[in-house]
């Protein structure tokens, strides 16, 4: 039987404030791809590398196939049936330049200039295995990701990543045989994204003849916009293959029949949170999940809190296993606390869950999110200012964020660009409101009546400011 796998994963890496990469000032200093900041001519970023696997000191690769069944009970009321849960895990590590590299990078960009790493946003992947013919199929879609426990969270790129995916058991037990044959070649095929602007540039093309590499990159291209908006592209792409030697370490497959317990370091629950992925809760720095059940000898086994943080929006996943055995037939409980930028602390009731199978998310409901996020367009026309002899047009907003007023103002001078836009975050309730102050050149000036910024494009006709 000819078939393939498929498994798609979506990451999101660090929001690094208000970095601004020109996607058209592309330049490449050995083969490492360098874009200058939009505004500060001095200031350089360098794409990210390759992504290759990670292994252990000895070579072993840090990949398992794990496969649980789980039969139940007369305690879980669902006696004789049979739930399996199948995970795929592997660390891959992101290859950064050497500091000789980047040195030398430095020098050839000239004096004053400072060079950081690319502010990834997000990595598209797709995890491959052929069989007997080059089709695809999705199977699985990701669990999540971790970062190393062991990796120093200082480094501005992350060094290794932990990918956990759920795989259906037929697929599980189709891959699981071909591992063991040695006949199936694994490839990650990936995509870097970064929040850049400057629109598309036609040069930029990814560095892999993988068929399947192209096709992704190509359909990315087609839907890039063309603006100096700051968004989320595709600025490399490339793929990873490798092959699973299982039968010199056997244990990198797992086949595991769970009674009534979950034995230690299984990870059968997955939680999951949105709000930094999704820019959700701007107002948020972090949120944390404190889990508990029952151990084997009937005491609570309490888990030390999982973070979510705004700082790795890429991993908004977490499978997660406790040190100890706990009981399947008893209840588990969690409770979320949240963290703002404020410096406030928010802390939620304990909840309980009757089952050890289904997905926690812990997600801010959209009903009950009170921020919110906007892009505003201003756009005047620039001869009907200089026919009324305006010397500068200042558009004033107000808006309130965790019920603090804020303040920002857009200028347009003379010789000026026609459109300017700005975002924000604030609280929905609220809103964002603006005055127009047209300040002519004998010094008069006319102030326009405060309105409602509802919408995301505005055009200042000046006649009705300057009355």
């Amino acid at each position: 039987m000819k078939q393939s796998i498929t498994i798609v994963l979506m990451l999101f890496s660090f929001n690094f404030g208000h970095s601004q990469p020109s996607l058209i000032s592309r330049k490449l200093f050995d083969k490492i791809e360098v874009f200058q900041d939009y505004k500060n001519k001095n200031l350089y970023y360098f794409a990210p590398s390759k992504i290759s696997l990670a292994t252990e000191t000895d070579g072993k690769p840090k990949f398992s196939l794990l496969s649980m069944r789980f039969t139940g009970t007369l305690a879980t009321g669902n006696a004789g049936e049979k739930r399996f849960l199948n995970l795929v895990q592997f660390t891959v590590k992101l290859e950064n330049p050497t500091a000789d590299i980047l040195k030398n990078i430095k020098e050839q960009l000239g004096r004053n200039t400072q060079l950081k790493p690319m502010p990834i946003r997000i990595i598209e992947t797709q995890l491959v295995a052929g069989f007997d013919e080059n089709k695809e199929q999705k199977i699985a879609s990701s669990v999540g990701v971790q970062q190393d426990d062991k990796q120093n969270t200082t480094e501005s790129y992350w060094t290794e990543r932990i990918m956990t995916f759920r795989v259906e058991n037929y697929e599980a037990q189709l891959l699981m045989e071909q591992l063991e044959k040695k006949r199936t070649v694994l490839s990650l095929n990936y995509a870097f994204f970064a929040e850049v602007v400057g629109g598309f540039d036609a040069s930029l093309q990814t560095k892999s003849n993988v068929k399947e590499v192209s096709k992704l990159f190509e359909n990315i291209k087609a839907e890039l916009p063309k603006d100096t908006i700051l968004k989320t592209q595709a600025i490399a792409g490339d793929a990873l293959r490798f092959e699973i030697d299982v039968q010199r370490w056997q244990d990198l497959l797992k086949k595991v029949d769970l009674n009534e317990e979950v034995p230690p370091a299984y990870p059968l629950l997955e939680v999951k949170c949105y709000d930094f992925t999704d820019n959700l809760r701007p107002d948020l720095y972090m949120k944390t999940i404190e889990i508990r059940a029952v151990g084997v000898n009937g005491q609570f086994v309490t888990l030390p809190a999982k973070r979510f943080m705004k700082s790795k929006a890429d991993i908004y996943s977490l499978p997660i296993q406790f040190p100890f055995a706990v009981r399947m037939y008893k209840p588990l409980s969690y409770r979320v606390t949240e963290y703002l930028s404020d410096g406030s602390r928010m802390e939620g009731n304990w909840i309980s869950r009757n089952s050890f199978t289904e997905l926690i998310d812990i997600t801010t409901p959209l009903d009950s999110n009170k921020i919110s996020r906007q892009t505003i367009e201003i756009e005047i026309d620039p001869e009907e200012m200089k026919n009324l002899a305006i010397d500068e047009l200042k558009i004033d907003f107000v808006y309130w964020i965790n019920e603090k007023e804020n303040h920002t103002a857009m200028s347009f001078k003379e010789n000026a660009k026609s459109s300017q836009t700005l975002n924000f975050v604030f609280d929905k309730i609220k809103g964002i409101n603006f005055t127009t102050t047209a300040i002519l050149k004998n010094d008069t000036y006319f102030i326009s009546p405060q309105q409602s910024a509802k919408d995301d494009y505005f055009f200042v006709s000046l006649k009705d400011v300057v009355k």
